[in-house]
């Protein structure tokens, strides 16, 4: 049966996936041996743990059951030959026992990072020129699209781009011709997803602005009455929203972009004295000019009508047509670099996996004979942070499963952060969309454990509250509703102080005597070390220690180093996160 586990940070998902192992291997109706199993995760730390706990689940096994005690102390003995790793060193693995059959050296080696972008300038410069050599005229309107004076940098970096963007996919070379032909002009625009896409963005605009503006008024007029001449404007622009909304959800896509193109802000001039408390006006004109700045937005994205579309679709194809055309000439190009190099990129690794695993010369991927294998031997699939899984890996798993019914999958999509490494959520939420709830059958379901072993009270009810508010499917994947609320469920003696606190920085540079956020978190982490604040960990309540702390940024980018000084100002200790990204590549492979 498929198996999809969603579950919650800190709900024990290793402890789910190790007791899943343990039942399988010690299952006495359906005996499964650990050469039977896949097991793959994140990264390498994560397989050795899983080992480690899977090993002494067993031998808690055989102490409470000595019926299959020598079975099962085979497999501990096995167990180290397991196939439970990172999906980096299956694909390692599957690419080196069938070197032959891969086209690839028996040694080869893996590129590092330094090396593969160093082959991909050459590879991408080697292709530009030869496609000026060949004076193609929809490759120069190409080129004039992203002309320099100085040099093709621009269009270099859109086929690179372009590129890395499509090794996400099983089979880069058919996504391509599927995105060139979506400029097809005879291509349905409302198939293409821009449409959609565009429209989708605009309901989310309507909705949040016409709420807002209505909110305005009700505001106004409970504090002030009569206050027609000013809320005309906020009313009138409301009901344009209202009325856009309407267009888009009857897919009347010319309708909406004719709206948009006369305007929706409403700005009648006002009359008389509007008796309106000030503080109020502030707020609500800053409510408004949000509203404004927004539209103003727009006009850099101008939305083409369908027949203007069409239009541009002509112009466009053939040129879409040729930059995937030297997408496809770059992948020939590094192909061959590499293999004169017997040197391969774990990306590369990947994809030829896939080729030796599935054959696409009929549109869907198909088993090879390898992959008939390889569903034979294994007995039951599972995949460790599934949120973080792409559509080339899921093609694996998917292609050497039985027909996906022995494949487990564990993971959380609000807690997907590989996005700019190309991962695709929506696989697990079109997986979770798809499966009942897990009833005691054995059909395919979801599991969602949503117990917090790991936080506080006043931590889980804190992030339940502010997630149930600002995510929702379309911004976050995932309805944050109390289907996915943290459950409180650790059990942590009581104290005095609060589980969390909120501290607001003055963050205005003109006040220069006003503290800085790095000033400020570096001084509370003092004090609360200082203070003697008590943690607790496996071996019990202690008190806390500097390296309890994590500091947490958007972009660390030109604010890390301004932390760290503040810091070591006060004899803090600090480990940035440079060397913890090194640390986590490596891991990851």
């Amino acid at each position: 049966m498929q198996i999809l586990v969603s579950a919650a940070a800190g709900s024990g998902k290793t402890s789910v996936l190790t007791e899943r192992v343990k039942r399988i291997l010690c299952d006495p109706e359906n005996p499964c041996a650990v050469s039977e199993i896949l097991v793959v995760t994140f990264t390498r730390a994560a397989a050795t743990e899983m080992r480690d706990r899977i090993y002494k689940a067993l031998g808690d096994e055989i102490e409470n059951n000595s019926e299959n005690s020598d079975y099962l102390r085979r497999q501990m003995t096995l167990l180290p030959t397991a196939d439970i790793c990172t999906m980096d060193s299956f694909c390692a693995k599957l690419v080196r026992e069938n070197f032959h059959l891969a086209d690839v050296g028996a040694d080869f080696k893996i590129l590092d990072e330094k090396d593969e972008k160093e082959l991909m300038k050459y590879g991408v410069k080697e292709v530009v020129d030869t496609l000026y050599e060949e004076n193609d005229p929809d490759f120069i309107a190409l080129s004039e699209m992203f002309l320099s004076e100085r040099d093709d940098v621009a269009l270099e970096e859109v086929i690179e781009n372009l590129y890395t963007f499509s090794r996400a996919y099983p089979s880069p070379s058919l996504w391509l011709d599927e995105i060139s032909e979506k400029f097809c002009p005879e291509t349905d625009p409302f198939s293409t997803g821009w449409v959609d896409f565009c429209a989708k963005n605009l309901l989310m605009f309507s909705d949040f602005y016409y709420r807002r503006l209505r909110r305005c008024v009700a505001l106004i007029e409970e504090d002030s009455g009569n206050t027609s001449n000013y809320t005309e404007r906020f009313n009138m622009s409301a009901e344009n929203l209202r009325i856009l909304k309407e267009l888009l959800e009857k897919n009347d896509w010319d309708s909406a972009v004719n709206l948009l193109r006369n305007g929706l802000v409403v700005k009648p001039r006002l009359k008389g004295k509007n008796d309106i408390d000030e503080d109020l006006k502030a707020v609500t004109e800053k409510v408004f000019k949000s509203f404004e700045d927004t539209i103003k937005s727009f006009e850099n994205h101008t939305l083409p009508l369908l027949s203007e579309h069409k239009e541009d679709c002509v112009t466009l194809y053939p040129i879409v047509k040729k930059l995937c055309e030297a997408v496809k000439m770059l992948t020939n190009v590094l192909d061959e670099m590499k293999k004169e190099r017997n040197s391969y990129g774990f990306d590369d690794i990947l994809h030829k996996a896939i080729d030796l695993l599935a054959d696409f010369s009929q549109g869907e991927p198909r088993k090879t004979p390898l992959a008939e294998e390889l569903t034979s031997k294994y007995k039951e699939i599972l995949i460790d942070e599934y949120q973080d899984t792409n559509k080339a890996q899921n093609t694996i798993f998917e292609i050497i499963s039985r027909d996906k019914t022995n494949l487990y999958t564990v993971g959380d999509v609000k807690q997907s952060i590989y996005g700019f490494r190309l991962a695709s959520p929506d696989l697990f939420m079109d997986l979770k969309d798809s499966l009942s709830d897990y009833n005691g059958e054995k059909v395919p379901s979801q599991i969602i454990l949503e117990n917090n072993f790991r936080s506080r009270e006043g931590i889980t009810k804190s992030v339940n509250a502010v997630f149930s508010n600002i995510m929702s499917k379309e911004m976050g994947e995932i309805d944050y509703n109390e289907k996915e609320y943290l459950n409180y469920s650790a059990n942590y003696s009581e104290k005095s102080t609060p589980d969390l606190e909120i501290i607001c920085v003055n963050a205005d540079k003109k006040d220069e005597f006003a503290p800085t956020e790095p000033e400020t978190v570096a001084k509370y982490i003092k004090s609360i070390v200082k203070s003697g604040a008590t943690v607790r960990d496996s071996n019990g309540e202690r008190k806390v220690r500097f390296g309890d702390f994590c500091i947490l940024l958007r972009s660390a980018k030109g604010k890390m180093g301004a932390y760290a000084e503040e810091l070591k100002k006060l004899s803090i200790p600090v480990t940035s996160s440079a060397d913890c990204e090194a640390a986590l590549s490596k891991e990851i492979q």
